[in-house]
């Protein structure tokens, strides 16, 4: 699928369609009087309703639950709807770190070993002193994090992983969340 063909099919889903509902601010932000959580739960409604409707509300539901973290109300669900959904299910997801994606560093977090050779790996041709500008250190951070690698040690410690939820118990799930939110029922 062409990035045209698939940014028209995003582009006809209902919440893409309805942007006066969907970006509205008090559909997910805290509403402050009565009148406003009265706005707000209607606001809800009518965007759940929607997406009830949308041909991909399975998958955008799925994705956000299992695969990352979303703000806003996606897919039938309030962020604390989603969270809750992950808890039911013992999904961890966490926002995406763009910045550390693109190899770019707060100057209050002290760069890894694995984010250096990752770096390294994804942009051979640059010097040192470029990496170095890169993440905002010294050129000798540099040669003593490609210096303390050893060749064929894993990048970062193995890290657990639990399976992923099927797309049934997503979906089983969030309606009970759903369920429970309407009767303003929190599972303990």
């Amino acid at each position: 699928m062409s990035t045209t063909t698939r940014r028209s099919a995003l582009d006809a889903t209902p919440c893409a369609q309805r942007p006066d509902l969907y970006h509205h601010r008090l559909l997910e932000d805290g509403a402050s009087g009565a009148a406003d959580r009265r706005l707000q739960r209607s606001l809800q409604r009518q965007a759940a309703e929607v997406c009830g409707g949308c041909p991909i509300m399975a998958q955008c539901l799925y994705r956000a639950v299992v695969e990352c973290d979303v703000a806003g109300f996606v897919a039938g669900t309030t962020e604390a709807q989603r969270r809750e959904i992950r808890d039911r299910l013992g999904v961890q997801v966490g926002a995406e770190d763009l910045s550390g994606l693109l190899g770019v560093r707060d100057r209050h977090h002290p760069i890894n070993r694995s984010d250096v050779l990752r770096a390294r790996a994804a942009h051979p041709e640059e010097s040192l002193r470029e990496l170095a500008a890169r993440f905002g250190c010294s050129v000798s951070s540099i040669k003593r994090h490609l210096r303390d690698h050893v060749p064929g040690q894993p990048l970062d410690p193995p890290s657990p992983r639990t399976p992923h939820p099927t797309l049934r118990d997503v979906l089983a799930t969030f309606r009970q969340v759903v369920a429970d939110a309407a009767q303003g029922v929190r599972a303990a």
